[in-house]
């Protein structure tokens, strides 16, 4: 099962989640689009995305309203009418980005601004909060559960530069979260995003 944002061709309407069942890109019988989703993506700041392990809830982060970033991880089932706030704003999020989830139904959130990647139950409640310089996407090993975490670790006048202008990057393997300790690191090129000045 796959999932990815597109913005409605229906001007009342919001961004909606499509899934496609098939690699040949067929059609669901219960059709292509799901629950509204609050706010919009942009092409500053993309929809992420995550299923839990029988598939049939999404967490979505990334959402934004104008230029404001919903500081909010939401959640749907496909039956859904709209997308619910799973982790509302209070909790203290800055800037959600990438979310992952393990074979628990535990959700990793990567909370950028805070650099920490926090980790929730189920149902919500705050599990962890995991060290990571300017975590912008994770991955967790369904049978480890080692977390792969892509780390931004560029400041400018100690804030975070622009998503264009990211240079000191790398892939980090953590041990998972009973036991937070990096087990290795990749390096990525240090060169600008393509098309940044």
């Amino acid at each position: 099962v796959a999932a990815r944002i597109i913005e409605s061709e229906h001007a009342d309407a919001l961004a909606r989640l499509v899934r496609v069942l098939a690699a040949d890109g067929s059609v669901p019988p219960e059709g292509c689009f799901g629950p509204a989703l609050p706010g919009q993506t942009s092409v500053r700041a993309p929809a992420y995305l995550a299923a839990s392990p029988d598939g049939k809830v999404t967490y979505i982060s990334g959402l934004m309203r104008g230029e404001e970033t919903l500081d909010t991880v939401f959640r749907a089932s496909w039956s859904d009418k709209e997308a619910a706030e799973f982790i509302p704003k209070t909790a203290g999020l800055k800037d959600p980005r990438g979310l992952a989830v393990d074979a628990q139904g535990r959700i990793y959130v990567c909370d950028f601004d805070n650099s920490l990647v926090r980790v929730y139950g189920p149902e919500g409640k705050e599990l962890a909060g995991l060290p990571v310089a300017g975590p912008e996407q994770v991955a967790v090993h369904p049978k480890t559960g080692a977390a792969y975490v892509l780390s931004v670790r560029d400041e400018v006048k100690g804030k975070r530069p622009k998503s264009t202008e990211y240079f000191n990057k790398a892939l980090v393997k953590f041990r998972g979260i009973d036991k937070w300790e990096a087990l290795a690191q990749l390096p990525l090129p240090q060169r600008r995003r393509s098309g940044a000045e």
